[in-house]
């Protein structure tokens, strides 16, 4: 009974529903096929999506706290007249007390005016608060600024750590364009920082010895963060290439899809069968992949009557090893290819690559043996015959 009821658990499935439910089964594989869902825009989870996850997850935890943590810079050794460790961060400074670097300007222009001798700034402690007030202030304004740019740019990969999680071709465009942004701005910062903070230790360095912090823990988890969002933007634009916005309006959007599995069927092209059901009636044709399905799965007897699209005889299919072993329908060597006379041997050969070709008369394989297009070792077999056999000097076709 086609298309009715399906049978209870204690009722066996008949032949007929046992062949719809195989065929609905392959239908169903068919359209969750990665170009199915493709043109259909239901994207999916893939290995890419999930390291951006993981990558992109340990970036912006690094992110955060490069922002929040003052370890940019660290000078962990006391040195004389001032006995503890300091650490300059994009937003304050970290000593006996922490402030904000407009406040650690501020101080030093504040001591710059209280050591000026008539309005004149001559005296050599004067002159050192002025080049730390002058130093300070530029420092303060460029770190600020890129301070913020960092917090705009962790805003972003936050918003495309949410667009990967959604995963829909939408989002997937707004992640692949908005990630390199935040790429390219984070780098750029990062770099910026370094030479401003190298130009204001040498600056400072003029009149006296300052000591020069190395950089510190949050400068090389913000540099690190920043390999991890290249990976990201690499891995976002290969998802981007997998998983385009349709476009309604262009029916010849995957056509190159469609171009790409002909090229890539056409030379090893699937045979076809019919069988006969149990009521004699011929059913088909069903490609040899469907076939190996019924057979292997026990949907198929023994003594069931199949024949290859090009055949007009029906034989038993026995074990299976005649569909199981057919050869693929591909291109055969230079040369025209003859048809079998009547009576004339058939036989099959495999490729370099492993695939079956066939049938060919024996005129045919004679031709292409005269002309070398077999080395000896190829493996051959006449069409009455089910074990290939290497074909040595031909004698055996001759």
């Amino acid at each position: 009974q086609s298309g009715g009821a399906r049978p209870s658990a204690d009722q066996p499935y008949s032949a007929e529903q046992a062949f719809d439910l195989q065929e609905e089964f392959l239908n169903r594989k068919k359209a969750n096929t990665f170009k199915e869902r493709r043109k259909e825009g239901k994207t999916t989870y893939t290995r890419s999506s999930y390291a951006v996850m993981v990558i992109g997850g340990f970036s912006l935890l690094f992110n955060f706290i490069g922002i929040g943590m003052p370890y940019w810079r660290s000078s962990w050794v006391a040195v004389i007249g001032y006995g503890h460790a300091r650490h300059w961060g994009l937003f304050y400074l970290q000593g006996r007390a922490v402030r904000l670097h407009h406040e650690v300007s501020d101080i030093a222009c504040k001591h710059m005016g209280e050591t000026m001798l008539g309005g004149t700034c001559i005296d050599p402690l004067c002159r050192w608060y002025q080049l730390k007030c002058l130093h300070y202030y530029d420092f303060y304004v460029q770190s600020y600024v890129i301070g913020v740019v960092l917090v705009c740019v962790t805003i972003i990969y936050v918003l495309v750590m949410r667009w990967m999680i959604i995963l829909n071709p939408r989002t997937i465009k707004f992640a692949n364009m908005w990630v390199r942004i935040a790429t390219f701005l984070q780098l750029a910062s990062i770099i910026a920082w370094f030479f401003f903070s190298e130009m204001m230790f040498s600056g400072l360095e003029e009149m006296a010895y300052y000591p020069r912090p190395p950089f510190g823990l949050s400068f090389f988890l913000m540099s690190a963060a920043v390999f991890g969002w290249i990976v990201v933007t690499v891995l976002v634009r290969i998802l981007r290439s997998m998983w385009p916005e349709v476009d309604p309006d262009d029916p010849d959007q995957f056509a190159s899809d469609e171009d790409d599995d002909d090229e890539e069927d056409s030379p090893n092209k699937q045979r076809e069968w019919f069988y006969k059901d149990l009521q004699g009636a011929e059913q088909g044709p069903f490609k040899s992949s469907e076939m190996i399905g019924w057979i292997d799965s026990g949907h198929l007897p023994t003594e069931t009557l199949v024949r290859a699209a090009e055949e007009s005889d029906y034989s038993e299919l026995g074990n299976g090893s005649k569909i199981k072993n057919a050869p693929t329908i591909g291109t055969p060597l230079p040369g025209k290819t003859a048809t079998a006379a009547a009576g004339e041997r058939t036989w099959f050969y495999q490729d370099t690559s492993g695939n079956i070709q066939g049938p060919f008369p024996t005129s045919q394989m004679r031709s292409w043996l005269s002309e070398k297009h077999f080395p000896p070792e190829t493996l051959i077999r006449a069409a009455d015959e089910t074990d290939f056999t290497p074909l040595g000097d031909g004698s055996r076709v001759f």
